[in-house]
């Protein structure tokens, strides 16, 4: 979240506590979403963004150019937004270059996002929705820097030196993601939401001469530079229904739905070429329900989530792609 452009589309954040049986055994604890923004108010709204930021060093600067339209007329609405920002290098408060994060880094970088939701209401009293979101996320390291490792013992922290490794390519992360989804906010009783989804992410890292990248058949241990390539394509469908006061007793809800994931990705040392990890390709088929009583101050949970997962070459390591919250 904080590498990407998304705070300027975010309308609001919703924390949920206690367990989710929608979100599995992961979210014992509890979840947050990030509800992207839409059109309110009839007509036509425009925001534009600048920034320019500096530590009064010559490679430090940065700026940003950021655009939203918001378009609303009776029941339809959508709102656009787009945004690239260039950034420098960063340095510390004694004015010596921070170290470039091996697992990705802003810094030196130019980032480019595209945004659009398109929603349509209808039915009695506006009771139905499908909604249409589009997005598109690029950061890109411009590869001015390397990195250069400190020194713990003497107090001597990373930082990054002009230079390039020969052979190696800029590190990015590329990220886009497609969403319809429907809600019927009367449906017997409850409430209906259901939606399919698309999403791709590639990322390549640093290059890096770790123990983990090094076969004495290329060259020296020790002396091979390569870098970590991932590739993830994800598609899903997901259904749930959720009523309030079920069998009419206040504050008792159900919640209850069927979940599918087929997730197929891969990973790769880009330099050589290397298979690194094992190819993933991974389905998931999770029906849930989940039953919540408000006593007052107290909730009680009860909820059975039976995910029947099915897997090929699940990768396990540093350089993993994670999963996040979506977006509504």
């Amino acid at each position: 979240m904080a590498h990407s452009p998304i705070w300027v589309r975010v309308g609001r954040i919703e924390v949920i506590n206690g367990p989710s049986a929608a979100e599995g055994v992961g979210a014992a604890g509890g979840i947050i979403n990030y509800i992207s923004k839409s059109a309110t108010k009839e007509g036509n709204e425009v925001e534009l963004t600048t920034r320019y930021t500096t530590q009064f060093d010559d490679d430090s600067s940065g700026y940003k150019v950021g655009i939203n339209f918001a378009h609303k007329h009776d029941n339809f609405d959508m709102y656009l937004a787009t945004a690239y920002i260039d950034r420098g290098i960063t340095y510390d408060a004694h004015d010596r270059r921070q170290g470039i994060n091996s697992s990705g880094s802003v810094s030196d970088s130019e980032a480019k996002n595209i945004f659009a939701k398109f929603g349509y209401n209808f039915g009695p009293n506006d009771d139905q929705r499908l909604q249409l979101t589009l997005s598109r996320f690029k950061l890109t390291s411009k590869d001015n820097y390397i990195e250069k490792l400190g020194d713990r013992s003497i107090g001597l922290t990373d930082t990054a030196e002009r230079g390039h490794f020969p052979g190696s390519f800029p590190p990015y992360n590329d990220f886009w993601q497609a969403q319809l989804k429907y809600q019927h906010s009367d449906f017997f009783g409850g409430t209906l939401t259901a939606d399919a989804y698309r999403a791709s992410q590639a990322m390549r890292y640093l290059p890096e001469a770790t123990d983990d990248k090094q076969d004495p058949l290329i060259a020296p241990l020790g002396t091979l530079v390569d870098q970590s390539e991932i590739n993830s394509q994800k598609k899903g469908l997901r259904g749930q229904w959720a009523r309030p006061d079920i069998f009419s007793i206040t504050g008792l809800e159900l919640r209850t739905g069927l979940d599918l994931v087929e997730d197929v990705a891969q990973q790769k040392l880009a330099i050589t070429n290397r298979l690194w990890v094992p190819p993933m390709d991974y389905t998931s088929v999770a029906p849930y329900a989940q039953l919540s009583w408000d006593i007052g101050p107290v909730t009680l949970h009860l909820f059975d989530d039976q995910d029947h997962r099915h897997g090929r070459g699940l990768a396990a390591g540093r350089g993993r792609p994670a999963c996040a919250r979506r977006t509504g």
